[in-house]
């Protein structure tokens, strides 16, 4: 049997109180003990074990040993099921899933007992024992959204067998830039390892520029202007300004990244804390997804227009369209990514004089 399983004793003459009596596996004593109805039985779970095989079993009443004999006194315990890793096929990554999507479940002792049910979020697999140490299963289109453990039960298993790795179960709606995207949402991480003031994110590019042209103009700062992240105590926000703080202008001045979103349509939001563009001069900030790896498109100096647009920008959001702003929520729905590979996602600003965009989450939403 198992740990956990619950093992019958029968004999006579037991004494009356549990108290008194003790039964052991080996070196390790039993914690759950009860006489059966009528005092003829024992009903003893067989309690934690590390050694499994072949184990002594033996009882003893009011501390003298009874003899159990020969064909009762060794007890085979069972090397119980365990679960040491939970993977998907998933496009985004091995820890999301989605409807029709197969997990392995790797392990050990999968085949010493039936399986009867395997669950993922409230609802039950499709699963195939392809051997003692691996089970393939299919998940539900009605399982629920959100991250869960994969728990499985077994024929004789006291207790259910349970993933301590979590999987992410993706629906409409659900956010995958955590699986796309570095650092684009609270808590933001710089490349100083700062806690507070301006600083460089990680995981985002910049383009330099002499005079007033690119995101910075020192050269030698190439991937490390120093900006871009402002941080706080609130986790950060991605910062684009000119002005205060002795920021210079910023004609052009994009940050980046290159990511690789797989084919399908989503849904982009911007959590914008502030926009402020009232000062004068140019006052032009666009976020985009295009295609390709590289640098993003230039941004027309006097109105929100992509210069060299050829149909590879998939996604287009006005930063300024609402003037100056704070916790406003831009979105594009329905854009849709029709090809493999490389995607550039970043923000592009035409900014002299006072202004700023800050960010606090990009969300890319699943559409279908």
């Amino acid at each position: 049997g198992y740990v956990g399983t619950e093992v019958t004793i029968s004999g006579k003459n037991f004494v009356r109180s549990v108290e008194d009596i003790e039964v052991k596996f080996g070196e390790t004593p039993a914690t759950d003990i009860k006489l059966a109805e009528g005092g003829g039985a024992l009903l003893v779970k067989v309690p934690v074990l590390t050694d499994f095989g072949a184990t002594a079993l033996s009882l003893s009443m009011q501390g003298a040993e009874i003899e159990l004999g020969e064909d009762y006194s060794v007890f085979e315990v069972l090397s119980s099921p365990v679960i040491t890793s939970v993977v998907t096929d998933d496009v985004f990554s091995e820890h999301a899933v989605r409807a029709g999507d197969v997990i392995t479940i790797e392990g050990s002792g999968f085949k010493n007992s039936t399986l009867t049910s395997a669950v993922f979020n409230g609802q039950e697999l499709d699963f195939t024992v392809e051997s003692d140490t691996k089970i393939t299963a299919s998940v539900s289109a009605d399982s629920e959204a959100g991250e869960g453990a994969v728990v499985l039960h077994f024929e004789g298993v006291g207790t259910q067998v349970a993933s301590t790795g979590k999987l992410n179960m993706l629906k409409k709606g659900s956010d995958v830039s955590e699986y796309v995207l570095v650092n684009g949402k609270r808590p933001f991480v710089s490349v100083e390892g700062a806690a507070s003031g301006h600083c460089t994110p990680t995981g985002w590019s910049f383009n330099y520029g002499s005079g007033n042209d690119g995101f910075y103009h020192d050269e030698s700062l190439a991937g490390r202007p120093g900006e871009g992240l402002f941080m706080d105590a609130d986790g950060g926000l991605l910062v684009i300004q000119t002005g205060w703080d002795r920021l210079s202008n910023k004609q052009n001045g994009k940050m980046w990244q290159a990511i690789e979103l797989p084919k399908g349509t989503y849904d982009i939001v911007l959590n914008v804390a502030e926009v402020n563009v009232d000062a004068g001069g140019r006052k032009q900030a666009g976020f985009l997804i295009q295609k390709g790896g590289g640098e993003p498109s230039n941004l027309d100096g006097g109105k929100f227009q992509w210069e060299d647009n050829d149909g590879s920008i998939k996604a287009s959001i006005n930063l300024t369209e609402k003037g100056s702003c704070k916790n406003v929520r831009f979105s594009q729905e329905d854009v849709k990514i029709d090809y493999d590979g490389v995607s550039t996602l970043g923000f592009v600003v035409q900014f002299v004089n006072n202004k700023c965009v800050k960010v606090s989450s990009v969300e890319i939403l699943l559409k279908e």
